[in-house]
């Protein structure tokens, strides 16, 4: 059996002694080393409740017994009495749960808290490596990712108000919410699992229930009265707190700092304003270099020196770097980290190793000769930040024309702009105007007076693009050549369509998966040749519109060769689940030489997983329900951070 829990989180048991549990509205509790009301049996086949007459049945065999620890459950369900099932029904009270060892045996799911209906599950999903909380049978749930190293080894509470809030806990510390609009209908409540791809083999050592939701200090005061302390947990939560200026400049920019020395690290930490992000150059022993290759410091020290307040940009430039790099980050569970190189092999495989971490291109001396760039230039930029696993590219501040970034900008680019070591005020107003994300500089406090103070209130160096999405839907029918025309002729400087794949391999414009809703004839659409789709009309609600009455199905080629070489660009939703699709986008493109008007955006993960196997020179964005809502963001970071680092995606949230 493995054990999960996180080293340096559990304390000794000495605050226990110090501090009770809360008493008030304990409904029912089932102790691990007390098992019955007369003491401790590890023979009992049943586990009493030590508040009430709320027993707990239990099914023995040579998985599911009794420890002096508490109880180990593995391929049985052990259900709650009716008592405890209608509390959990009330949708206002509390669970607490402990475990001892947890081994993490489903390759699906592994379900520790369960109703037959599934309108209350407790379950740790295995491909994402979350905890969610799925309630009333509904699909907003509280997530605590990166989950597997909370389940041994810790406690677990969970709160449900109606009305108001669920939240959950791990040793006293939220890690994630969700409001509470759906009563649980849940029609039993059991611990264990039958099925193979839900199991877990487990030692719960308590289980508490509470008739009301614990306050936030409550929870935090049980933890501590079971010998957990909650501020440990963020460890796991860490994240760099930018003191980020309000500037002038709408959407902004990060002043970045190269240190190359002890003194230029103490002068930085000293200042009155600090950089977003420091670059630091280190090698395969974890040390801090300066420019001669002599080391000054190391990782662990300017973290804990840099205090958490500024992103640390860590150069490598081989192999073992990134090994060493990624083996370090794993250990102290910190990503909060930007990886720079300009060996486009060595950041392509530190990012697959550290996909939550940003990845930056250092292209200054790949472009150092040229005084402009061109279009080719600029689209091969875009080819190798996508391809080798970057989201920025770093240029010397002349290559940083505002049309150039902005160029890129619009493909999912974005550009570090990197300074002289003197800067003057020209250079300062041309790296600040250019529109890039990231200016580095020596000189943070020269930047950000000049950004915060001199340039006019709301300067606007990064143009939003105006999208008409399915084309223009309130003027003419969705998601036909005809809508996207007139959305570009009404100003959409791009065209969003969906699109899934014919039977006969024709990529086709469409939302649904059948016709129905926006035709004339019902179909499915990846069940008919394109011939058949010709013939129905996309015309509903518009039946008798003397423009639009007669629009047809259009394919992704009639939007090809009638915006080529416009001042137009695409984003193309692939709707369909057939990874096929993606060679037949990739030819379609290389046909048309379209390449620098597509982008790819998609829900589904498999066609993320197929563009990044099959055509990873393309942009690609993940379309998301994950919000970045508080108090729940600081767990919903790395969890989008690592989706879309594996697949070197942008995120598009809800």
């Amino acid at each position: 059996m493995v054990m999960t829990a996180l080293s340096g989180i559990l304390v000794t048991t000495a605050s226990a002694e110090e501090v009770d549990y809360v008493r008030d509205d304990l409904f029912a509790w089932y102790k691990g080393d007390e098992n019955t009301r007369d003491g401790h049996d590890t023979q009992s086949t049943a586990w009493h409740d030590l508040i009430g007459n709320h027993d707990l049945p239990i099914t023995t065999d040579s998985n599911n017994y009794f420890t002096e620890e508490g109880f180990h459950v593995q391929g049985q369900k052990h259900y709650f009495p009716e008592e405890i099932l209608n509390l959990v029904n009330e949708s206002y009270y509390t669970i607490e749960i402990e475990f001892g060892e947890f081994d993490a045996t489903g390759d699906a799911y592994n379900v520790f808290m369960n109703s037959q209906n599934d309108n209350f599950s407790l379950f740790r999903r295995v491909s994402e490596d979350v905890i969610e909380w799925k309630f009333g049978g509904g699909n907003t749930r509280p997530k605590i990712g990166q989950s597997l190293r909370y389940l041994g080894g810790h406690l677990l509470t969970f709160t449900c108000e109606y009305g108001g809030d669920i939240i959950m806990y791990v040793d006293g510390t939220e890690m994630a919410r969700a409001a509470c609009d759906l009563y649980m209908g849940a029609d039993n409540l059991f611990i264990g699992q039958t099925e193979a791809s839900r199991g877990y083999e487990a030692l719960y050592k308590n289980i508490r229930f509470y008739s009301r939701p614990l306050t936030a200090d409550e929870v935090d005061q049980n933890a501590r009265s079971m010998g957990y302390v909650p501020e440990n947990i963020s460890v796991i939560r860490n994240y760099i707190s930018v003191a980020q200026p309000v500037t002038r400049i709408v959407g902004d920019v990060a002043v970045i700092r190269p240190v190359n020395s002890k003194a230029e690290f103490d002068q930085m930490m000293a200042g009155d304003v600090l950089p977003a992000a420091a670059v630091y150059t280190i090698n395969d022993a974890l040390e801090i270099l300066d420019e001669t290759g002599a080391p000054f410091s190391t990782i662990a020290d300017v973290l804990e020196d840099s205090q958490k307040k500024i992103i640390p940009c860590f150069i490598i430039e081989n192999r073992s770097e990134a090994l060493a790099l990624a083996a370090y980050l794993d250990d102290i569970y910190f990503y909060d980290v930007q990886i720079m190189s300009a060996n486009r092999d060595t950041l392509h495989y530190a990012r697959t190793l550290l996909p939550q971490c940003y990845g930056i291109l250092d292209l200054r001396e790949t472009y150092a000769s040229e005084t402009e760039l061109t279009k080719e230039q600029l689209l091969d930029i875009r080819r190798a930040v996508k391809t080798y696993n970057a989201s920025v590219a770093v240029l010397p501040v002349s290559l940083c024309r505002n049309q150039d970034v902005q160029y890129l900008y619009d493909r999912q680019v974005n550009i570090w702009a990197w300074g002289t070591d003197t800067p003057d005020e020209t250079e300062t107003y041309y790296a600040l105007l250019s529109g890039a994300v990231g200016v580095v500089t020596d000189d943070t406090e020269g930047y950000l007076d000049i950004a915060c103070n001199r340039l006019a209130p709301n300067t606007l160096t990064r143009v939003p693009s105006n999208v008409g999405h399915r084309g223009m839907p309130s003027m003419a029918p969705e998601n036909t050549l005809e809508g996207s025309i007139l959305a570009f002729e009404q100003g959409a400087n791009v065209i969003e369509m969906d699109v899934y794949l014919s039977k006969d391999g024709h990529i086709v414009v469409m939302h649904d998966e059948t016709t129905g809703r926006t035709c004339d004839k019902s179909i499915a659409v990846e069940q008919a040749n394109l011939s058949v789709l010709k013939k129905f009309k996309v015309n509903k609600g518009y039946e008798n519109d003397p423009v639009y009455a007669d629009c047809r199905i259009p394919t992704l080629e009639e939007y090809f060769a009638w915006f080529k070489g416009k001042d137009c660009l695409f984003f193309i939703e692939i709707k369909s689940a057939n990874t096929a699709i993606v060679p037949a986008l990739k030819k379609l493109v290389e046909q048309y030489n379209i390449y620098d008007q597509c982008a790819v955006i998609t829900f589904n993960e498999n066609i993320m997983a197929a563009m990044r196997e099959e055509y990873p020179e393309m942009s690609v964005g993940a379309l998301s329900g994950i919000g970045m809502n508080s108090p729940s963001s600081d767990m919903d970071i790395p969890d989008v951070m690592s989706f879309i680092g594996t697949y070197n995606g942008t995120h598009n949230p809800s």
